[in-house]
């Protein structure tokens, strides 16, 4: 069973497995989350990440901005069980057998 359910069609509605329906504080947090659910299991750069959604700023900016988008996705996200959220210094993804996204399965 999943810990995360992504809805992206008509929006982004984020739901856990014990049915808590976790607030994503900005629209670069949400925006972060669908990148990140497609295509499943997709591992991403974080520079990559930053350079995506923060391309109006420097580097080191965009990367700081990611880190604090990062961490708002792991405070929404600390109920689900597994984390589907992984991250390490280079990359960032979401473990595909926590996550259940509308898109994805559309697109099998």
């Amino acid at each position: 069973m999943s810990s995360l359910e992504l809805v992206l069609f008509g929006g982004c509605r984020v739901r856990l497995a014990s049915g808590a329906e976790p607030s994503l504080p900005t629209k670069k947090a949400r925006l972060l989350l669908a990148r990140l659910a497609l295509p499943p299991g997709e591992v991403h750069a974080r520079e990559k990440l930053a350079g995506l959604l923060w391309s109006e700023y420097g580097e080191a900016q965009a990367r700081a901005s990611l880190r604090q988008a990062l961490a708002a996705l792991r405070r929404a996200l600390s109920g689900a069980e597994p984390l589907p959220l992984q991250v390490t210094p280079e990359s960032v993804w979401l473990e595909p057998a926590a996550l259940d996204c509308d898109v994805a399965h559309y697109d099998r």
